[in-house]
């Protein structure tokens, strides 16, 4: 039968508060089988904690691994778009603008395409005024700013709070 820490807890909560005698005035537990059943429960609630722990553990250490295994992943994708681009420019090097190929398993053609330059002179501000439609802005609370002020200064702005947390850790 498999026992949840919430049942082990429950269980604990039952002994504790209903079943076990108590003297009353040690506050120790009389009843030697109470006694062993409390144990077994606390070992099997320490247990189960430590496994639940371990297994969280462990699921960091695979997260590290594909943390890893994306981080390689990246850069060689990144050196293969390189290497493509290379690849792609000597190809154009040796056609002529327009100049179409077409064999049995692949064909080598031109299309027609625009993008914009910006010239990196360009002075937003600028050019806001006179096109603001093409200038996008964004805009987001920065948290850590907000925590920083508030440390020095004691103020929150409205809409805004600082709640204390504590977070599990596990090492």
């Amino acid at each position: 039968m498999k026992i949840t820490l919430y049942e082990i807890n429950q269980d604990i909560a039952m002994l504790l508060d209903t079943v076990l005698p108590v003297d009353t005035e040690t506050g120790e537990i009389i009843d030697e089988k109470a006694y062993d059943a409390l144990n077994d429960l606390l070992l099997d609630r320490t247990e189960k904690i430590q496994n639940v722990a371990l297994y969280i553990v462990s699921i960091i250490r695979f997260l590290e691994q594909v943390t890893g295994e994306i981080q390689k992943l990246t850069a060689t994708k990144a050196l293969l778009n390189k290497k493509l681009e290379s690849i792609k420019l000597y190809l154009a090097s040796q056609l002529d603008q327009g100049e179409k190929h077409s064999f049995p398993n692949v064909t080598v053609s031109w299309r027609k395409s625009t993008s914009v330059v910006v010239d990196p002179e360009l002075n937003i501000d600028e050019y806001e005024k006179s096109f603001p439609a093409n200038v996008r802005v964004k805009k987001e609370i920065d948290k850590t700013k907000i925590k920083e002020s508030f440390e020095k200064t004691g103020i929150l702005g409205w809409g805004v709070k600082i709640i204390e947390k504590l977070n599990l850790q596990i090492k």
